[in-house]
Parts: C-alpha cells; structure tokens; sequence
C-alpha cells in the first residue's frame, strides 16, 4: 500500500510543520522585552499581519530602523548611545534647523489611498492609522 505510507508521510510532514509553527510563535513571544516591543507585537496582531523574518526585510528594501542604525553607526555603547559618526551628529541634532513640513492629521486623511502606492511600512502606518481614528 503504497498511497497509504504516502498518506502517512503527508500527514507526519504536515504535524510536523505545524510543531514547527507553533514553536517559531512561542519563541517569538519570548522575545517580546521591551514595552515597545510588546505594543508592536500587540499592533501585528491587532491588524493580522505576519511578521517578515530579517531575511526578507532585504528582499523588499525595507530594513527595520534599529538593524539600519546599526549597520551604518555599530551596536550602541549604552542603552540610549551610539558612538560612531552617527551617534555623534545625533548629539548635536538640537542646533539644526527644523526643516519646513506640514503635519497629517486624521481629519483630511482620505480613507481610499490606493495601498498598492504605498510601501509596506507606509501600509503598515497607514492601517495604523484607520485603528485608532474608528
């Protein structure tokens, strides 16, 4: 019985990878540390999205600030530091000037923008958005 050992194999492979979900979701839970990081986990949920993992952040040219800092700047020294060039001019960021912009509020946000325009973090921002205005 040939197509019932394939069955089987399908079947094993199939709880196997469901295992293999449910383990990838309870460590991700563990590594919720901070408030921000529990308040994104709770926002993802919150709008059914599914977490990219780091691999394909490259993939769509969108890499999470914390990971692009760190390329360009090094890991920090302290809990609120950099100490490469980066960190240095960030020091110094209250004697620029503040360049001219007009701030968005919910009340002219339309609520039909195309979302195939918009990246997937404006998408991200923009659901956001609609959640808290409702």
């Amino acid at each position: 019985m040939i197509i019932g050992e394939v069955e089987v194999i399908a079947t094993e492979k199939r709880e196997k990878e469901k295992r293999k979900q449910m383990e990838d979701k309870r460590i991700k839970r563990k590594m919720v540390k901070t408030d921000a990081d529990a308040a994104h986990a709770q926002s993802m949920e919150l709008l059914e999205l599914k977490t990219m993992s780091s691999s394909l952040y490259t993939d769509t040219n969108e890499l999470p600030l914390r990971h692009l800092l760190n390329s360009l700047d090094g890991a920090r020294t302290g809990l609120k530091e950099f100490c490469r060039p980066l960190g240095k001019a960030i020091k110094t960021y209250e004697e620029l000037p503040v360049a001219p912009f007009s701030s968005i509020n919910e009340e002219n946000m339309s609520d039909n923008i195309d979302r195939m325009v918009l990246s997937n973090d404006q998408q991200y921002l923009y659901d956001i958005c609609l959640l808290t205005e409702h």
